[in-house]
């Protein structure tokens, strides 16, 4: 019959509730069909076990919603009716017609069945709703299959898949991985799909559209909104887009597909039979077979047109954006640093190690990495998704760990050294983001986090793992106090903060005096009204780029190099490889004897610094603006790996300008000059003497060639006059002279102390670039061609030049030798500024404390995690072994690499060369003279690896490469942490949801995996080869009540045993035959309703361990890493009643299986699994000489009760009467230690059976089982 229940004075069976507290309800909560749960002043129920609710009425009409939390699954049958929320760790299964006011919650999947209407939210990682369901409010889950002709009226959030059936509509923000509709459906609302949109036929679409890519089925689709790809956008035939569409490649298929506005594709556009672009069309190719050259109304901005109906291309761009916006962002990547609309600096600022200055007074908006400010030309393309994303509601999180991608109000860091991570793999969508006031870190996985603010107090840190890109998108403002720090060990492009219209970012000082990067990664803010300041004292590493207004306080230290401007492309997603010409520059001699041709270089840069070069076909003209000059071949100049030479002649001598023009392709910006070296900028201005000194190669001709630091190199300097005649060189002196001798080094433009120029074995003095020059006499001796040997010597690196002067008396003049030539110097310099390159590389390893690391294989303590960032110090020495201290110093500075070897342990690795990571973020070492550094070197796997260190393009200024490079061995390398990828744990009767105790009949499967810091496993790591790898062990516990060391659980496991046999970073383990045994001591004990198994690392060469947020399971052997799947141990027993009947009739074997609650031995109605055997029966007694025998058929239990008449004795027939004892030979699982009357054990249950009638024993009157 039907009941009526509340939570407090008469509540449902086993259910009980104490004081204000939530009612409990140990062993389940069932209620019967038509039952009634009324409020009475408690409105929650905490249930141990699953819920049956059937078609109750529950809380209607009441002023409190009612609260279920279930540690099992929840059910309800056709018209169940409920006011209150669902929370449950196993599945809700909801029947047809159901009624819901209240919130729905699972940890495992939600099920709807048809005609259910839910007024609340549904979160669960699977959602199924059937057909002709209603939902007003929010739906986040993992994968969501909503039926035919259901109602959703509210955002929804699906990771991965979300499918939508015909006839059903949506009204809200759709935020999906993958979305796709197979029949039509009405939506109204902005889309945001990570991957792929699908629209199907008939369908209906109000709002904007942001994909991976989009596919509007044919036919008569309407979508009124833009739509936005990063990828393919594919309009079915009768498709309307009544908006815009951008995407990398478009197709309006044939026919009658249109797009109202404009339409703009990285690639091309194919428009096919009859479609129809309302607006401009953009991109590098259109391809029109529409019928009609009027297909695109607006104006047809392409490179090429082609098709039946080519259109006629303008240049340009359409619509507002550009055909690729990575033309803006490369340029937008040239100068690294633009605030469009205001740019301001503070003092002692610098860029790549130069002051910022503004010499033009320019007020220019970015610093360039040169440091000169500038005012550049910049176009800054829009954010996608064009508008921040509408969503609300979500739970409030306090220092989570692991937090997966869904949408919360806030999330909050609270407490001295808080932590907080994100698992990342997804989208967020996050109201906000605070930081208390002590020291906190927030830790975000690669992903794309939606924030409408952030704040962030003094001594916080965002930072990134595992290694990936993580995007986050501000709506309003990130602010902050003092020493922040944004991702500072990480790489550049794995770091990208987005700024919407209007919002703002501004952090204050950095004190710490320390060269951490306070901001490392790309700062993108393209609106006018967008503001960025950054406070004093601040470390910046990437690219911060502005349409709006950039301040940066003072003592700030901008690292832009080439590397990291090459991260910044690879960040936007764009090609690192630059094709526009940035600018031409001219490098010459500052002066010459005319009797010499004049050395004029031409470069084609790609990049303002001139660090990297076009090296495609290029030509320019040459010119010289005094008349008596000329260049040779005219002054055309065709370029090889981007660069030309020329002579320029200048015999009558004199000062000429030189100038650049007919350049093919032309440059984006003016010809720049600067001097032989590349290192001062010059006004294109050569002085050519007609006497002079010239230093050469030792051919006396030649420039002088490239040589080794700390190795002698031949060289020659003449004393020549130019014949006006001829235009020859004639020697203007021989014979012994006193030669005034200085170099001067040119790049980088500072000599260092300490470092010694030699010249003929006499020290000449080093000058600065800049300074006063300061000679040294040397003896020399001049041939009669006037060349007099040198032999030279320079301790340091660098480019360098020779300047040397001789004064010479009054004397008499050749020709006429009445007459005196006054006394002059003869001065000259060096005829090219020569390289002297490091004659040795060398790579080490450096530990936390800057100390060098010797390499470990098979023994020894590791020295970093696989995939974990490590430090390598890449050095430059001379020949003698010397540091060369301007190494790193150039302009632009020298750029170093070290590339992998081979793999020395273990011998037979599998891990591919790509798994190592060292060609970024060196930047020079302060504790080490010439010495560059990187703290992001990685290797992605275990063992020890041997890497060389090598120049980039392996060649120092031009000049080709180092005499000898020494490798080095590093590591061990261990795995980052162990990671189950899969596991499976089931009770040995899956219907009945049980197992019992020493039954060897538990399924467990466990696939574990040896994991670098990215989460990919390591190859390496087998047991074959690698030492030490790691023993598994597995433990359990109960999860409640817990268990205690006197359950003695350690001691219970069935063919559980240790695994060790790792193959390539894998761990496989199967078995169907694993058991938990009964307690050791004999203890009848359980039941473990909950118990769970985990694995534990009992062994490891390198202590390595599972991550402490997967140590989720506490045994009483310490913590665990859990295995899927909840098993209930039971310990159980066979039990047979007596029986007795007709000798003329069968008598049925009454056998039922029993297991102990806790308290008693019950029957165990949920096995069904267990098969009573006919042949297990056996007579122990039969004194009436019956011979009895056993009859029926093997048989499962039906509620844990063999059926009747399945296994019987059969009848001895009439007059044969009397009683025998019998047993039944049970499975171990099921015996018992059974006591008879004696106190003797035995362990398989036993009974009396009687034919005939039963009268009972005079000498009993009362009896009763035993123990």
């Amino acid at each position: 019959m039907a009941a009526t229940y509340d939570l407090r004075k008469n509540l449902p069976p086993g259910c009980s509730q104490q004081g204000n507290n939530p009612a409990q309800c140990p062993n389940g909560l069932t209620l019967g069909w038509n039952d009634v749960l009324v409020f009475d002043k408690i409105s929650e129920v905490n249930v141990t076990g699953n819920v049956q609710l059937q078609n109750a009425q529950v809380f209607i009409g009441a002023s409190t919603p009612l609260t279920i939390n279930a540690s099992g699954s929840i059910q309800s049958d056709s018209g169940m009716n409920l006011y209150g929320n669902l929370n449950a760790t196993g599945s809700i299964t909801l029947g047809y017609a159901n009624q819901v006011e209240g919130n729905i919650t699972s940890q495992n999947q939600i099920t709807l069945a048809d005609s259910v209407n839910v007024i609340g939210a549904l979160s669960a990682p699977q959602l199924s709703l059937t057909s002709n369901n209603s939902v007003t409010g929010t739906l986040t889950a993992d994968q969501a299959n909503i039926g035919s002709n259901s109602d959703i009226n509210g955002d929804i959030f699906v990771d991965n898949d979300l499918t939508l059936q015909s006839g059903s509509s949506i009204t809200g923000s759709i935020n999906a991985g993958d979305f796709n509709t197979n029949s039509p459906v009405d939506l109204s609302g902005p889309i945001n799909v990570i991957n792929d949109f699908f629209l199907a036929s008939g369908s209906n679409v109000d709002g904007d559209i942001t994909a991976g890519a989009v596919t509007l089925a044919s036919s008569n689709s309407l979508v009124q909104g833009n739509i936005s790809a990063s990828g393919d956008v594919i309009l079915g035939s009768s498709t309307t887009v009544d908006g815009n569409v951008a995407g990398s490649f478009i197709r309006l298929i044939s026919s009658n597909a249109s797009i109202t506005g404009n339409a703009t594709a990285a690639g091309n556009i194919v428009i096919e039979w009859a479609g129809q672009i309302g607006g401009d069309a953009t991109a590098v190719n259109i391809t029109n077979n529409a019928g009609s050259t009027s297909s695109v109304a607006g104006t047809a901005y392409c490179e090429t047109s082609d098709g039946d109906n080519p259109l006629d291309c303008q240049t340009g761009a359409g619509g507002g954006s550009g055909v690729n916006q990575c033309d803006a962002l490369n340029n937008l990547a040239d100068y690294g640093f633009v605030g469009e609309t205001g740019f301001e600096y503070g003092n002692n600022s610098e860029i790549n190690g130069t002051n910022i200055t503004d010499p033009n007074n320019t007020d220019g908006n970015t610093p360039t990495p040169t440091g000169v400010v500038e005012d550049a030309a910049v176009t800054f393309p829009p954010l996608t998704p064009n508008a921040f994303p509408a969503f609300s509601g979500g739970s409030s999180q306090t220092n989570p760990n692991g937090l997966a991608p869904d949408t919360y109000a806030t999330i909050a860091l609270s407490g001295n050294n808080a932590t907080a991570s994100l698992t990342g793999g997804g989208t967020y969508f996050i109201d906000a983001i605070t930081f208390g006031p002590q020291t906190q870190t927030l830790t975000l996985g690669p992903g794309d986090y939606f924030v409408r603010s952030i704040s962030m107090n003094n001594d916080s840190s965002i930072e990134i793992n595992p290694t990936g890109q993580v995007r986050i998108f501000i709506q309003d403002a990130l602010t902050g106090g003092n020493n922040l720090f944004f991702n500072s060990n990480g790489a550049v492009q794995n770091l990208v903060i987005n700024l919407y219209a209007g919002a703002e970012f501004e952090i204050g000082n950095f004190n710490q005096a320390s060269s951490t990067y306070t901001f490392n990664g790309i700062l993108y803010a393209p609106y006018s009204d967008n503001t960025i300041e950054f406070g004093n004292n601040t470390n910046l590493q990437g690219a911060v780029l502005t349409a709006g207004t950039l301040d940066i306080g003072n003592n700030t230290e901008i690292n832009y190099s080439d590397a990291v401007q090459d991260a910044v492309r690879e960040g936007f997603g764009c090609d690192t490889e630059v094709t526009d010409i940035h600018h031409y520059r001219i490098q010459h001699p500052l002066s010459v004897v005319s009797c010499l041709a004049a050395p004029v270089r031409v470069i084609a840069c790609l990049d303002a610094s001139c660090a990297s070069r076009y090296t495609d076909t290029a030509s320019v003209t040459l010119a010289s603006s005094a008349n008596a000059s000329s260049f040779e071949n005219g002054g055309a100049l065709s370029f090889t790996g981007g660069e030309g030479l020329l002579g320029l002649s200048y015999v009558d001598g004199g000062t000429t300008t030189i100038s650049l023009n007919n350049a093919a392709p032309a440059a984006l910006n003016a010809t720049e000059c600067y001097d032989s070296a590349g290192s001062t900028a010059t006004n294109c201005a050569i002085e050519f003497s007609t006497a002079g000194l010239i230093f050469t190669a030792a051919d006396g001709i030649s420039p002088i060639p490239p040589s080794f630091a700390g190795n002698n190199f031949n060289a020659a300097v003449r004393a020549v006059e130019t014949n006006t005649q001829t235009g020859a060189c004639e020697a203007r002196l021989t014979g012994a002279q006193t030669l005034e001798l200085a170099a001067s080094c040119r790049n980088p433009l500072t000599c260092q102390v300490g470092q010694s120029f030699a010249a003929n074995g006499t020290p000449v003095p080093l000058n600065d670039a800049a300074a006063m020059l300061t000679y040294n006499a040397i003896p020399v001796t001049f041939d009669s061609n006037g060349s007099a040997p040198l032999t030279l010597n320079y301790s340091d690196v660098g480019a360098m030049r020779l300047h040397g002067q001789v004064g010479l008396s009054e004397s008499p003049n050749n020709t006429e030798p009445t007459i005196n030539d006054p006394s002059v110097t003869l001065s000259g310099t060096s005829l090219n500024d020569f390289v002297v390159k490091p004659h040795t590389l060398s790579a080490i390893a450096v530990d936390a404390a800057d100390q060098p690391v010797s390499a470990t294989t098979n023994s020894g303590a590791a020295f970093a995690s696989a995939g974990a960032n490590f430090s390598l110090v890449v050095s430059s020495r001379n020949a003698n072994g010397d540091p060369t201290p301007n190494f790193g110093r150039e302009v632009p500075n020298s750029e170093v690499q070290t590339s992998y070897v081979q793999t020395i342990y273990p011998t037979n690795a599998s891990a591919p060369a790509s798994d190592y990571i060292g060609d970024q973020g060196f930047v020079l070492d302060p504790n080490r003279l010439g010495s560059l550094r990187t703290d992001s070197a990685r290797w992605l796997d275990v063992g020890t690896i041997e890497v060389a260190p090598a120049l980039s393009n392996n060649s120092y200024l031009g000049a080709g490469d180092v005499a000898v490079k020494q490798n080095t061995t590093v590591g061990r390398f261990a795995p980052f942490r162990f990671a189950i990828d899969s596991s499976a744990v089931t009770n040995s009767c899956v219907p009945g949801d049980y197992s019992y105790m020493s039954e060897p009949a538990l399924n467990v499967i466990y696939q574990l995996y040896a994991v670098d810091s990215d989460g990919n496993v390591t190859e390496n790591y087998s047991a074959a080869d690698y030492v030490g790898t790691a023993q598994v062990d597995i433990v359990a516990a109960n999860l409640s009540p817990a268990d205690n060391s006197s359950d003695r659980f350690a001691d219970r496991l069935i063919n559980l045993p240790t695994q060790q046999s790792w193959s390539a970073g894998i761990l496989n383990f199967t078995t169907g035959i694993a058991g938990f045994a009964r307690h050791p001591d004999g203890i009848v004990d359980g039941p473990f309703a909950n118990l769970q198994l985990g694995l534990q690392i009992t062994s490891e060469i390198d202590n390595r361990n599972f991550s402490a947020s997967d140590l989720d399971l506490s045994t009483v052997s310490g913590d665990a890493a859990s295995l899927n799947g909840m098993l209930q141990l039971r310990y159980g027993r066979f039990v047979i009643e007596n029986t007795y009947g007709p000798e003329t009739e069968d008598l049925s074997v009454p056998l039922r299986a029993e297991f102990f609650d806790g308290s008693r031995f019950i029957t165990h109605v949920a096995d069904s699994c267990t098969t009573a055997q006919v042949s297990a029966l056996a007579v122990l007694s039969d004194p009436a000489s019956l011979t009895p025998s056993a009859t029926g058929s093997d048989t499962p239990l039906v509620d844990g009760v063999v059926p009747f008449n399945a296994l019987r004795w059969q009848a001895t027939g009439t007059g044969n009467v009397g009683e025998f004892i019998y047993e039944y030979d049970a499975p171990a699982w099921l015996e018992f230690n059974w006591l008879d009357d004696s106190g003797s054990s035995y362990q398989d249950p036993r009974g009396i059976a009687g034919f005939g009638q039963y009268r009972g024993n005079n000498r009993v009157l009362f009896w009763k089982e035993l123990q």
